[in-house]
Formats: structure tokens, C-alpha cells, sequence
């Protein structure tokens, strides 16, 4: 996708690394604000939704596959906020890192685009705790 694009998403993304980088930040609070900003882009632009959508079609979610430097270097920052937070739980926080991207790109974009209407707010709301379970001590 475009190079505007990308940088508007790597934007959001930094911040949301930022915030959770931060431990006064509730991890819950850091995860609510990063789906409430994806999509937020997404709904904004929806060549952004097609274009990040046709890419991953394209790509494997497996970590060893990310190619992109751009990308390489959001999943290290992934892990080392995982590998810092003292409420973050113990495991294999590559994985872990790699499966919130996948998590977060596929669902950010269904939560502003496809998700029932009268159920937004509650979806986004299950969304955040799935995330929060996930990554939680």
C-alpha cells in the first residue's frame, strides 16, 4: 500500500508501542485505545482497508516470514514491551507479538467495516478483554 498510508498506520502503531511501553498505562487501557485508533484509520480510509487487506492474502502471519524492515522492527518493539511489562504474562512473547498483530489487523478492520452495527460497541468492548486475557499474567 501506499507510502502515506503505511506511515499513518506505523504512526498509530508507534503511539500504541508508546503507551504500552509505558508501565503506568493499565495494559487495558493501552489495548483499548490502540483498537479504538485502528479503527479509526480503517474507517477513514477504506483504500487503506482494501489495500492492507490484499496484502495480508498475499503474506504468511508466521513471524519468520515478515520480510518488511518496517514490520521486522514493530514485532521486535512487540516483544520488548511484552519482555518489560511485569503484568504481561510468561511465555514465548514472540509468538505472543505475532499473534496480536494478526489479532489486532484482522479485527480492527471488521470492527470499522463488517461488524453488526448495534453491536459495536459491545464487540470492541470483547475485543479489548480477549486481547487484555491474552496478554495478562
Amino acid at each position: 500500500f501506499s507510502g502515506a498510508a503505511r506511515a499513518q498506520m506505523m504512526a498509530v502503531l508507534e503511539d500504541a508501542l508508546d503507551r504500552l511501553a509505558d508501565h503506568d498505562v493499565p495494559i487495558e487501557e493501552g489495548i483499548r485505545t490502540l483498537v479504538f485508533e485502528l479503527m479509526a484509520v480503517h474507517e477513514a480510509n477504506p483504500a487503506l482497508t482494501r489495500a492492507l487487506s490484499a496484502a495480508v492474502l498475499r503474506e504468511s502471519p508466521a513471524a519468520d516470514h515478515i520480510h518488511d524492515k518496517d514490520e521486522l522492527d514493530l514485532l521486535q518493539r512487540v516483544v520488548a514491551v511484552l519482555d518489560t511489562r511485569p503484568d504481561v504474562r510468561a511465555g514465548d512473547h514472540v509468538a505472543m507479538a505475532a499473534l496480536l498483530g494478526q489479532v489486532m489487523a484482522h479485527l480492527s478492520r471488521w470492527l470499522a467495516h463488517d461488524a453488526p452495527g448495534p453491536m459495536t460497541a459491545t464487540l470492541v468492548e470483547e475485543t479489548v478483554q480477549l486481547l487484555t486475557r491474552f496478554l495478562r499474567r
